[in-house]
């Protein structure tokens, strides 16, 4: 009987764990506006992947989620890199607001990187 409850227990472990790391390391993100049409669409949702930059460094063309320097997670494409200071861009550029408008961003604020 004992065996069924240790049983029983690992499975319960092993299904929160897999939830765990699947909302908190790759959560989904609802898509809002249109600054990345025709990428992304608003409404649609996509998964992305947290804790990429300890790992490795952002890439040119990549999209990514960080946060501007209003504290807002947004949704944009790296355009360049210079040390640590990165630059996004919106793929809409009449529709976004972006880096143009305040500037490179600190990469330590990128959040996650959007998983195609």
């Amino acid at each position: 009987m004992i065996e069924y409850i240790i049983a029983l227990v690992i499975i319960i472990c092993v299904i929160g764990l897999f939830f765990v790391i699947k909302n908190y390391m790759f959560p989904k993100l609802d898509i809002v506006g249109s600054s990345m049409y025709p990428t992304l669409i608003d409404g649609e949702r996509k998964h992305s992947r947290r804790f990429f930059n300890r790992f490795e460094s952002p890439k040119i063309g990549r999209i990514y989620v960080y946060r501007d320097p209003t504290n807002k997670l947004v949704i944009k494409r790296l355009k360049m890199v210079h040390n640590d200071l990165c630059y996004f861009v919106g793929d809409n550029p009449t529709m976004s607001y972006d880096c143009r408008y305040y500037g490179f961003i600190d990469k330590k604020r990128i959040v996650a990187l959007l998983m195609e």
